[in-house]
């Protein structure tokens, strides 16, 4: 199995020679837009996370400080 690459749901995946993955699948997302805990929310995912790492799967940049996201979120929307 080490010396293979497997195709699986998640892609193609090889082992690396400590057991770990040799390219690992951890996505970094920050959540935006979230409103209240309405779990409809979840069903489109992408309206309210965006993928920062890895850069095959990255949908967009971080936004940081929050509170420079409140302000341009305000700007787009009049509010």
């Amino acid at each position: 199995m080490h010396e293979a690459t497997f195709s699986t749901v998640v892609g193609d995946v090889k082992f690396a020679s400590d057991g770990d993955w040799a390219k690992s699948r951890v996505l970094q997302v920050q959540f935006h837009d979230v409103k209240g805990n309405n779990l409809d929310q979840s069903r489109n995912a992408r309206s309210v996370e965006t993928i920062l790492t890895p850069t095959e799967y990255k949908t967009g940049d971080v936004i940081y400080p929050y509170a420079e996201a409140k302000r341009t979120k305000a700007a787009a929307t009049g509010r």
